[in-house]
């Protein structure tokens, strides 16, 4: 399956793109990056290095995307470099054990790659974004009809029956840029949000992790270690646990294989305005006969999560 991933490469995009990169059954065609987690600049850096870091297939493109400017990041959970601070890490003689990237600007926006993807591969690419959708929503501001050509777009995006982890109600990448979802949301284009509901349900404890890694992590196994460490900590002081949602992996390991999830048909809206429920993704509860108010949409309601970390680990680890 040919795919375009569209991240803010935070640490749970990292393990996401790291899963893509080594499954078989995905053809990453692009990467394109958008702030979120951190700048769009810094998660297009985040990318190369955790493309590196994967050692299986090379995308054909990478991409900078939309950075907006409004403040929104999630340095507190991810670290300053959106993947838990890596500069500091270094090696037995004293070196980074990551040093910094320095890669030039990409020539064609995230934007401008989304659309000459989907114009030139159509139905044979299904898009996944695991970050803000800022990038979708400039791709149809140049072309009003662009999505509805991807195969589906699997969004990990809301909250839909559950609490928001950004505010009582709504969910980072929907909270992040509200209007780029309503218009995603209202583009026709074939949707499957992968929300709160169902991420929530699927977690990777720290010794979970060090398990698989083993007593001699491999070059890929100590970055895994390194960059989860900051992000499981704040789980660990806020929620009380040493690990971390898999957000995105599962959004990304639902588009290989859908029935991973359950999903149900709602009729959904986004709170673009609201003083207190800004990214709220509003779902039409009505039972009368009423028209709904919203776009029906498939929203997923339930997960296999042992069977999704059992693949993740197998995909990964090779196990």
């Amino acid at each position: 399956m040919k795919v375009i991933l569209d991240m803010d490469v935070g640490v749970d995009d990292a393990l996401a793109l790291v899963w893509a990169l080594k499954s078989p059954a995905l053809d990453v065609e692009a990467v394109t990056t958008v702030s979120g987690n951190t700048s769009a600049r810094q998660a297009f850096l985040n990318a190369h290095l955790v493309i590196e870091m994967a050692g299986g297939q090379r995308p054909r493109i990478v991409a900078e995307g939309v950075e907006r400017r409004d403040g929104t990041a999630a340095e507190h959970v991810h670290g300053p470099d959106g993947l838990g601070g890596l500069s500091r890490f270094t090696n037995a003689d004293g070196s980074l054990r990551y040093p910094s990237l320095d890669i030039g600007a990409s020539t064609e926006k995230a934007s401008e790659v989304i659309c000459r993807l989907l114009r030139e591969k159509g139905k044979d690419v299904t898009l996944v974004t695991t970050g803000p959708l800022s990038n979708l929503a400039e791709a149809l501001e140049n072309d009003p009809g662009i999505l509805s050509k991807a195969k589906g777009i699997v969004c990990m995006a809301g909250a839909f029956f559950v609490p928001g982890n950004v505010t009582p109600v709504a969910e980072f990448n929907v909270f992040a840029d509200p209007q780029a979802a309503r218009r995603v949301l209202y583009s026709g284009a074939e949707l499957i949000f992968v929300g709160l509901d169902v991420t929530h349900k699927v977690v990777l404890l720290r010794k979970q992790l060090e398990e698989w890694v083993g007593p001699k992590p491999s070059r890929l196994g100590q970055f895994l270690l390194d960059c989860t460490e900051f992000c499981m900590d704040f789980h660990m002081q806020t929620e009380g646990f040493l690990g971390m949602y898999m957000h995105d992996p599962l959004a990304v390991a639902c588009a290989a294989d859908p029935s991973l999830l359950r999903t149900e048909v709602f009729y959904v809206d986004v709170e673009t305005s609201g003083e207190i429920t800004r990214g709220m993704t509003v779902v039409d509860k009505r039972l009368s006969n009423v028209p709904k108010q919203g776009v029906p949409v498939q929203v997923a309601v339930d997960v296999d999560a042992e069977r999704f970390v059992s693949m993740f680990r197998g995909v990964v680890f090779g196990e």
